[in-house]
């Protein structure tokens, strides 16, 4: 909520963390705060040049900008710094769809799978690229691995 990204970003001003900077950063994402969110990651990025989660959700925030491209480049720089985060890979993926490169973003998909074969997310952002790619045989089987890896999340 508002109160919660204003105490966040006067945290973030006064103490410089890139921890918190981020933290305000989702807070801003989740508001559809699109510019304050994109303005706290490049100071994360700034501050941690490593911090991954910084980069994706900076990819995020192009993705709900429509900028599919950008949001790529920031999804592969995010998988960069941390290779084994099948997330990334995943959210890479659906740019990679978004851009009109399908066969790779199907590839993309499938080593998200492989790297994060028990991820919820994972698996249901894999089941919604299959089934746009006519792949329903396949996005039925990642959205049964979707609920059986989140059985209480309403969102599976």
């Amino acid at each position: 909520n508002e109160a919660a990204l204003e105490t966040l970003e006067m945290a973030a001003q006064s103490h410089r963390e890139p921890l918190i900077v981020r933290e305000a950063a989702r807070a801003a994402l989740a508001l559809g705060r699109l510019d304050k969110a994109a303005e706290h990651l490049q100071t994360a990025i700034d501050q941690n040049p490593s911090d991954a989660e910084a980069r994706f959700m900076f990819g995020l925030v192009r993705d709900r900008q429509g900028q599919p491209e950008a949001a790529l480049t920031f999804y592969r720089q995010a998988s960069r710094v941390s290779p084994n985060e099948g997330r990334y890979l995943a959210a890479a993926a659906d740019a990679l769809h978004a851009t009109g490169k399908e066969r790779e973003s199907l590839e993309a998909m499938q080593e998200a799978i492989a790297l994060s074969p028990d991820s919820g997310e994972v698996q249901q952002r894999a089941g919604e690229l299959f089934l746009r790619a006519g792949l329903t045989t396949e996005a039925l089987e990642a959205f049964q691995h979707s609920v059986a890896a989140r059985p209480r999340d309403p969102r599976a």
